[in-house]
């Protein structure tokens, strides 16, 4: 058996180690000091404070590269983790984003007329039923597939998962990747991991710390609404966000609790309450957390993975589209370290060669 150490219990970490144990020919160790991550408050993890939307389409409403296998992968792991925890892990099917004006009413019908295995337009009346808001009237569109997955509940499932796919252990533990003494050892690297050791990644990387509002899920129904900002149900209320820092220094101070709920209402997030928020609903609670951006290539910010060197690995840069690429990238850092080839894609430039 190969003994692997994997350092990060995000969804990357947690993605990588399932891809292992699957193929029987891994012991997996996974390091992590901050997997009891809190409901509200501020988190290093990106994963824990997530909106946990699951759908391939980018803001301008074309599809990421490789959407369809992407969303595909991410399915299929989110249905093995809830077989596992016999739980249910997806707080909604029902994505939808409203037109603010006439205008944008006719673009996003021009959309769903151009992506119709992607979109459905829905006019007033449906988009009304639809949403339970009747102050959503202009009309909208729904994501075909669309979800949102409860973050905090999936990477609990995500354990047990891995716990009964093979031989797999936690150390909840902070720990330097180099000094581990496994046979291989892969940094899953989000935020947190990028400002512990910079110097393990690769050029072209930002930060982002993102606040959200969370509401009480009875102020509102149950459709997620996006729009730039999203509004999405989870186990704990619907989170509203996000604001955007954007940073490119590993060294930004970024660990700080988030603003006042009544302060990010009427500053950071006004317009989005505005638009998605029930009318009269008063936020509950703020959560923060720090996003890591893969770096900008032709096909967009996709994340990234490299052998560093003999028996260390790097991954991650999940950024905005982690619920959609943790799987596709989970796999593809398994499959390399049994032996096989990282696709070019993820392949990030280091010294001005593809590593």
């Amino acid at each position: 058996m190969l003994e692997v150490g994997v350092v990060g219990g995000g969804l990357m970490g947690m993605a990588t180690s399932y891809f292992l144990l699957r193929s029987g020919r891994c012991r997996v160790t996974l390091y992590d000091a901050s997997l009891r991550r809190p409901v509200t408050g501020y988190s290093a993890c990106a994963s824990s404070v997530a909106g946990g939307l699951l759908h391939p389409l980018t803001p301008r409403l074309k599809p990421a590269w490789e959407a369809t296998e992407a969303l595909r992968k991410a399915d299929e792991l989110v249905r093995e983790a809830e077989r596992a925890a016999k739980t249910s892990l997806v707080t909604t099917d029902v994505v939808l984003r409203p037109a603010i004006d006439d205008d944008d009413a006719i673009t996003l019908q021009a959309a769903a007329a151009d992506r119709p295995e992607w979109l459905e337009w829905l006019d007033s009346e449906a988009f009304v039923e639809a949403s339970g808001r009747a102050d959503l009237n202009n009309g909208g569109v729904r994501y075909i597939g669309g979800r949102c997955v409860d973050p905090r509940g999936y990477l609990d499932a995500l354990r047990v998962l891995n716990e009964n796919a093979g031989e797999f252990s936690v150390v909840e533990e902070a720990v330097d990747p180099r000094e581990l003494d496994h046979m291989e050892t892969i940094l899953c690297g989000g935020a947190d991991a990028f400002r512990k050791f910079p110097e393990l990644f690769p050029g072209g990387l930002t930060l982002t710390r993102g606040e959200s509002l969370v509401y009480d899920a009875s102020t509102t129904n149950g459709p997620a609404l996006l729009r730039g900002s999203y509004l999405c149900p989870g186990a704990n209320g619907l989170i509203l966000g996000a604001t955007h820092e954007h940073f490119d220094d590993s060294k930004a101070a970024v660990d700080a609790p988030p603003r006042a709920p009544e302060e990010l209402r009427a500053g950071g997030l006004r317009e989005a309450a505005d638009l998605l928020a029930a009318p009269g609903a008063s936020p509950k609670g703020a959560t923060a957390g720090v996003r890591l951006n893969g770096p900008r290539t032709h096909l967009g910010r996709l994340p990234f993975a490299f052998r560093h060197e003999e028996g260390l690995w790097v991954a991650g840069g999940l950024g905005a589209r982690g619920f959609l690429r943790h799987a596709q990238l989970g796999e593809v850092v398994a499959d390399a370290v049994l032996g096989g080839e990282v696709p070019a894609a993820f392949c990030p430039r280091r010294g001005g060669v593809v590593e």
